[in-house]
């Protein structure tokens, strides 16, 4: 296993949360439609309020 900084792309994409992202999930919202986001355990499971997804780039 290697080192990796903490970079932009480790931490939870969830808007509001500075966790560390640890997995992936696939979150599907009507404005956004099926995207994949770096979530931290928190956020690995359970509902996600849509407000909290972030805007695609």
């Amino acid at each position: 296993m290697t080192d990796q900084s903490k970079d932009r792309a480790s931490i939870c994409e969830i808007l509001g949360c500075s966790g560390e992202g640890t997995t992936t999930r696939w979150v599907i919202s009507e404005d956004h439609g099926k995207r994949e986001l770096r979530v931290c355990w928190k956020h690995a499971e359970g509902e996600i309020d849509p407000e909290k997804v972030p805007a695609e780039a």
